[in-house]
């Protein structure tokens, strides 16, 4: 689980925000895919510290977040938000 996690957190880095809507929805894109008109983007929603979900559904499916909840979650002021997920990952070593 710990490599895995490694693997989303290292891999977070390849995303950008690429723009926020309502203050709670993220839209991420990867740094590398310069043409926007053809680039698949994310949408990543954090209505509070205990609601945060993305629309790979990585975390729905295996309980571990994301490349790109970790991506909103890094650059963002949301301490309490972090420590929950840390504490859940903590939870299966």
């Amino acid at each position: 689980m710990y490599e895995k996690f490694y693997d989303e957190l290292f891999e977070s880095g390849k995303y950008a925000i690429h723009s926020i809507c309502d203050g709670w929805k993220y839209v991420l894109i990867r740094n590398k895919d310069k043409d926007l008109v053809n680039q698949k983007c994310i949408e990543v929603s954090y209505k509070s510290d205990d609601d945060l979900t993305c629309a790979c559904g990585l975390f729905e499916h295996m309980g571990m977040l994301c490349r790109h909840a970790l991506k909103v979650i890094t650059l963002g002021n949301f301490e309490k938000c972090k420590s929950l997920y840390i504490c859940i990952l903590c939870s299966y070593g």
